[in-house]
């Protein structure tokens, strides 16, 4: 798609969606201020800054380690029963110290290594994935918290004129009434009308305070003066298109890397069953006797096989259960696109019948328009009462809100398809994802640099 529903969009928001005076704030303020205050992005993005750490513990199982162990002691020992000379000899201070280094360096370890390092760069990636659906899903709750506020702002207004109007006519009904001009069951009616018309306005202004605390729940902030929003022209133009597209959905993605993730945790598991090589180098110097000074020197360089011959039964247990989170991250990616792929086609094809819907209600405006137009002549004709002329003028304003919600209706539904197509995120929508105010986001993430050890 693109520009046409753009512009369509537009122009009939612009018509149909009254914007407060003043300075407005636009949608792309209220994104950018929803994705700051977001708690599910700060837990994602701490998840992420987590899951990243295990790239480098999985390089370092690679890693050659060295162990220092040091002592250092002066002791006395008190022995009886010798001469004189012996007892003094072994009464004194002996010195006594020790060190050992030992350095540790695998050599081989039947693929562990690149299995854990590929697994943890998967895992990573799908860590920014999930971050990156988070954004996607308080940017999308945000966009429909601006659009319901806008909508029973308007609403409030219009049902409060509508109750005004049907107080007008009630009073005009009442002066008839003393005229003989009017019956008890036109009172009844115009009563009737009037109270229904103020308990409706009274019900927008209840939802109206609902709406506004949803918005600051969500956003952070109380709302200002809102504007008209103006959708970015990224909507596919068939529904074919839409259910292509949702493959850049974050979700999908997500499903993916974890499922590649778990498979590199197999390959892990059936290493734990196979044998190992293991370079070993060992400095060793110990001193301290009791009658002499004696001295233990060692340098050592030795080289470990380690074979698993029996586990009783734990190296299969944990592969079979590797292998059944395997499948399941599979079946999940199946999940994934297919819960994905039906939200595309519902959105695309309710925004299609609420696009409808609103071109009905807009040429019910028309007309309702047309009809105050021509109430208003006849009455100047004398051929039209006033509460002719208000009557017209009260089914004008119901009609115009019923409009409005259907273009409320219709922004929903398009922000539903983005959501489903992977496209709900700030630069889309014009805001700077540079900008220092926002924190980091998963299109940001890099991996460059990390290589996997010559271990295997």
């Amino acid at each position: 798609m693109s520009a046409k529903h753009g512009i369509s969009l537009f122009c009939g928001a612009l018509i149909y969606f009254v914007a407060s005076p003043g300075t407005a704030q636009p949608l792309a303020e209220t994104l950018k201020q929803a994705y700051a205050h977001s708690l599910e992005i700060a837990q994602e993005r701490q998840k992420l800054r987590a899951t990243k750490a295990q790239v480098g513990r999985a390089i370092a199982g690679a890693e050659p380690t060295i162990t220092v162990d040091a002592e250092e002691s002066r002791g006395k020992d008190v022995v009886t029963g010798g001469t004189p000379l012996e007892n003094s000899l072994l009464r004194s201070s002996v010195p006594r110290s020790s060190y050992d280094v030992v350095l540790d360096q695998p050599l081989f370890r039947s693929g562990r290594t690149p299995a854990e390092v590929s697994g943890a760069i998967d895992s990573v990636r799908a860590a920014a994935f999930k971050l990156s659906a988070a954004e996607q899903d308080a940017l999308l709750q945000a966009a429909k918290d601006y659009v319901d506020l806008l909508r029973d702002r308007n609403d409030a207004v219009e049902a409060r004129k509508s109750a005004d109007l049907a107080a007008t006519i009630l009073k005009g009904v009442q002066e008839r009434l003393g005229k003989q001009d009017a019956s008890q069951f036109d009172i009844l009616t115009a009563q009737a009308t009037w109270e229904e018309a103020a308990a409706d306005a009274d019900n927008a202004q209840s939802k109206l305070i609902d709406t506004e605390q949803q918005f600051e729940r969500d956003v952070g902030a109380p709302a200002s003066n809102l504007s008209i929003p103006i959708l970015p022209a990224i909507l596919p133009a068939s529904e074919a298109e839409a259910i292509s597209l949702t493959n850049g959905n974050p979700e999908i993605q997500y499903a993916e890397f974890s499922a590649r993730a778990s498979k590199e945790d197999v390959r892990v598991a059936r290493s734990a069953g196979r044998p190992s090589v293991e370079l070993e180098a060992t400095i060793r110097d110990h001193q301290g006797a009791v009658f002499a000074q004696e001295r233990e020197q060692v340098r050592s360089v030795s080289f470990k096989l380690h074979v698993p011959v029996f586990s009783g039964g734990l190296v299969r247990a944990q592969v079979e259960e590797k292998e059944a989170l395997f499948a399941g991250a599979e079946d999940a990616i199946a999940i994934a696109r297919a819960d994905n792929e039906m939200k595309a086609r519902t959105a695309f094809r309710q925004m299609h019948v609420f696009d409808a819907v609103w071109q009905r209600y807009h040429a019910s405006v028309q007309s309702r328009q047309d009809l105050v137009t021509g109430e208003g002549r006849l009455f100047a004709l004398g051929e039209a009462s006033k509460e002719d002329v208000l009557t017209a003028q009260r089914n004008l304003v119901e009609a115009e809100r019923n409009e409005n919600r259907a273009m409320h209706d219709r922004l929903i539904t398009q922000f539903n398809l983005i959501r489903a197509i992977g496209h709900m995120t700030l630069d889309q929508f014009g805001v700077d994802t540079d900008d220092p105010d926002l924190s980091i986001s998963a299109r940001k993430l890099i991996l460059d640099g990390i290589s996997v050890p010559f271990v295997r």
